[in-house]
């Protein structure tokens, strides 16, 4: 262990980023702004623009059929840390982004620390079991049952409503989806001598990104943690796993953020954000377009993954249709709901907004790990079967008795 003040925190925010796939009241695609009608009766910030004011100007603001549905924020909610038998004031915060797939939702979770109680890396490692129905060192002590999970249920009975509301949308992935773990941003603010060595930018040596990757070494143990979502006792980052950001330089974690007042960690399993302070520049507009990048390749996503099981359950039961020419109607109609559907999938918004060399990097990354473009080609492939076989049906039902023989028929 090197010998280093500890790392602490003045307040440490865990964004879950959880997502679902809608369909409307008799179409797959729905239309935010007519089928969701329902949430203006809600106190709700409702808003057709972009989810956060705060961020880098994009290339094109597009217009878009998307609307997000901001949540008021509460400052009542508690977590009771059962270890240390102490109670911590939090700040819950749930923004809804739909577009006419899918969505997201995002619920944001803060806590502050205390007069006599400074925040560690134990307490952001626990703020990660409030998804755990099972772990219950750190629960809500306002509701012990409204984990994070919890939320985010409540909140797609709020949008799908109930058989006697006037909902018009439908969970489409409920059938598919057993649980889902959230994708996760967390943003430290990281006090004292800990702050002024991780966020330094060029010094007076020969070599100060060297410097930079020995700053961030001393805190190397504390920091992987979080960002990998360790759930070993006692993780130690194995030297060789990352390699280094250039042929000279040293393996190990390294910012990608361009600013070196805000250092960028990525993992297959969390980003995370290390700043002085949250809420002042460059954290205030570079978090938000982080979490809205998130958010937009989290939904497409889920909905290609949606959609491949939605083909493959077509292509099962077009063997029912082989044998029963009354459900002809019904597997052209789905197969138009799916080209339908893979027409509105492959608008990515992400393609024309992006700007900034950080978040254009990060971008291109996260779509290298969700896999976009294979999932998108596999859709390709899975259609061009799914027509190819309802062709072969059509001809055979339509053909000469005498044209099929069957291999085993008699002589």
């Amino acid at each position: 262990m090197p010998n280093r003040t500890p790392l602490t925190f003045k307040t440490i925010t865990v964004h879950f980023i959880y997502s679902f796939v809608l369909r409307g009241p008799d179409r797959i695609v729905i239309r935010p702004a007519e089928d969701l009608a329902h949430l203006s009766k809600r106190n709700l910030a409702i808003c057709p623009g972009p989810a956060r004011k705060k961020g880098i100007l994009p290339h094109l603001l597009l217009k878009s059929e998307a609307r997000h549905y901001q949540y008021p924020g509460t400052d009542t909610s508690e977590i009771h840390d059962r270890d240390r038998n102490i109670t911590i004031p939090c700040h819950v915060e749930r923004l809804v982004r739909v577009s006419p797939t899918g969505g997201t939702c995002t619920i944001s979770v803060t806590i502050r620390q205390l007069a006599d109680q400074s925040l560690g890396t134990e307490d952001a490692l626990k703020m990660f079991s409030l998804v755990v129905n099972d772990d219950d060192t750190f629960t809500f002590e306002w509701n012990a049952d409204a984990f994070v999970p919890g939320l985010f249920k409540a909140t797609l009975d709020d949008i799908c409503g109930t058989e006697q509301s006037d909902s018009k949308v439908q969970q489409l992935d409920r059938e598919y989806v057993e649980r889902q773990d959230p994708w996760v941003v967390t943003v430290l603010e990281v006090t004292g001598a800990a702050a002024d060595k991780l966020l330094v930018g060029s010094s007076n040596d020969s070599d100060p990104a060297r410097t930079k990757m020995l700053n961030i070494r001393d805190y190397e143990e504390d920091l992987a943690q979080i960002l990998f979502r360790s759930i070993a006792k006692g993780f130690v980052l194995e030297p060789a796993y990352l390699s280094a950001p250039s042929a000279i330089g040293l393996p190990g974690l390294f910012s990608v953020n361009l600013d070196a007042r805000l250092n960028v960690h990525l993992s297959h399993r969390s980003m995370l954000c290390v700043c002085r302070h949250a809420q002042e520049s460059p954290a205030n507009y570079f978090v938000p377009s982080l979490l809205d990048l998130c958010e937009l390749a989290r939904s497409r996503w889920h909905s290609l993954v949606i959609l491949n099981k939605e083909i493959d359950k077509t292509l099962f039961n077009l063997r029912e249709t082989i044998r029963n020419e009354s459900r002809d109607p019904w597997l052209r109609q789905e197969i138009m709901e799916i080209r339908e559907w893979l027409a509105v999938c492959m608008d990515d918004q992400l393609m024309y907004t992006v700007a900034g060399d950080a978040l254009s990097r990060i971008y291109h990354v996260y779509r290298e790990w969700l896999r976009l473009e294979s999932l998108k080609e596999l859709l390709f492939q899975k259609v061009d079967l799914l027509d190819r076989l309802y062709q072969d049906v059509v001809a055979l039902r339509y053909s000469s008795p005498l044209a099929v023989v069957r291999p085993d028929a008699a002589v």
